[in-house]
């Protein structure tokens, strides 16, 4: 539970849970399949889409 719910203390959360989120896809990616991610959630890079990730295997993924 959050005890400050104001919207800068619940946007801070949000932030720090999508953060950690990204942390574990990366780092399952890179461990388990020793792929090269790259972050691709720039607006201007217009993918739709928040990881890249290229497997040794020659697979690209995309990750929301």
């Amino acid at each position: 539970m959050i005890p400050d719910k104001s919207p800068e203390a619940l946007e801070s959360y949000d932030k720090n849970i999508e953060a950690i989120a990204v942390r574990v896809a990366i780092n399952y990616e890179v461990d388990r399949h020793k792929a090269k991610v790259f972050d691709v959630s720039s607006p201007h890079l217009a993918r739709g889409y928040d990881l890249e990730s290229h497997r040794a295997n020659a697979r690209k993924l995309s990750s929301r």
